[in-house]
């Protein structure tokens, strides 16, 4: 059931498997050259199609987590399950496809709005992008460019673009690929009160078919979390629903 705004990017995707838990086990992750590891036997699973929020102080080890659960970062020890798949056995595209991953910098390539939008969907029909870009609050700032969907996003126009833009079109190509595990890095922190509940509608929509961990020390979308995971000195020092996380946990 919607909160609101197009359903269709849940039902074009229909028949694809459902979400399985993300299982990590005693996850261990040391950066070259770093004195301490990023992540120390961090174990912990998450529910399918379930809502969970990754929170904890700076260098707490959140966004090393994510990296390690998309394959960006190799772990030293322990693994990473998506039901019965060891994702390190994947190769990347498989990976990609079962892990979607919207990081803190969103690569924006030099083709068109249309063409970054279909790299995790290259047979998406035009229609399909513009669902995608109404549902996350892109589209109004695609029709104020010169040609929408087929401006290039040139060196120049690149470096006009707002960061809300980029962690948007980020945001509609996760969309559009469908993952059914989707990682999101503190996206609100570029984000508008409007388009963060567009956010939390959007993965309102696929709650029981998509599974979504996502870094935030923000307490409004904590609270919609069905999970919290708390982190410190990458280590879990907590994990349970929103409501017992206590002044004393990390965040």
């Amino acid at each position: 059931a919607g909160e609101g705004g197009p359903a269709a990017p849940v039902s074009r995707a229909a028949a694809r498997a459902a979400p399985e838990a993300l299982r990590i086990d005693a996850a261990i992750l040391r950066y070259p050259g770093a004195g301490a590891p990023a992540l120390r036997g961090v174990s912990t699973v998450i529910e399918p199609g379930t809502m969970v929020c990754l929170t904890g102080p700076s260098g707490a080890g959140k966004t090393s987590l994510l990296r390690a659960v998309a394959g960006l970062w190799r772990l030293q020890a322990g693994s990473v399950y998506l039901g019965a798949l060891n994702l390190a056995q994947l190769d990347p595209a498989r990976r990609s496809a079962l892990v979607g991953h919207v990081g803190h910098a969103p690569v924006v390539l030099h083709g068109s709005v249309a063409q970054n939008l279909r790299l995790g969907a290259p047979g998406a029909a035009e229609a399909a992008l513009w669902e995608a870009a109404e549902e996350i609050g892109l589209a109004e700032a695609v029709r104020a460019l010169p040609q929408g969907m087929e401006t290039r996003l040139t060196h120049e126009l690149q470096a006009r673009l707002t960061p809300a833009f980029r962690t948007k079109l980020a945001l509609a190509q996760a969309l559009l690929r469908d993952p059914p595990t989707l990682l999101l890095d503190e996206p609100e922190s570029a984000l508008s009160p409007q388009d963060e509940a567009r956010l939390l509608a959007a993965v309102a929509r696929r709650r029981g078919r998509t599974t979504c961990l996502l870094v935030t020390h923000r307490p409004s979308l904590i609270r919609r979390a069905a999970q919290v995971l708390a982190l410190q000195a990458g280590q879990l020092r907590f994990a349970g629903p929103p409501a017992q996380l206590s002044s004393e946990a990390p965040r």
